[in-house]
């Protein structure tokens, strides 16, 4: 990825006492460096995208005929509970 776009390379700027590096410089060069990447990256990232898209509606689609058979074993589970359902532990 570095020999792609070689501003990734570490910088060796160290500074002690002296001026502190320009944050606005640094700004400047990390956005400069998305916007590469993302450039680069972009095919990459719709393919994700729609992929992401398919699997929610998939998901959705899951959970809704689910939820309707959920529905009605709810109702054939119905049943009241054993021993009273009072509190009484089993012996």
């Amino acid at each position: 990825m570095t020999a792609l776009i070689p501003g990734l390379l570490p910088r060796r700027t160290h500074y002690r006492r002296g001026k502190a590096p320009d944050s606005g410089a640094f700004l400047e060069r990390y956005r400069s460096q998305l916007a590469a990447l993302t450039a680069e990256r972009q095919p990459e990232l719709d393919a994700l995208s729609r992929k992401l898209a398919r699997q929610e509606q998939a998901i959705a689609r899951f959970l809704d005929r689910h939820a309707e058979a959920a529905d009605s074993s709810e109702q054939v589970l119905a049943v009241p509970p054993l021993f009273g359902g009072h509190g009484q532990r089993c012996r």
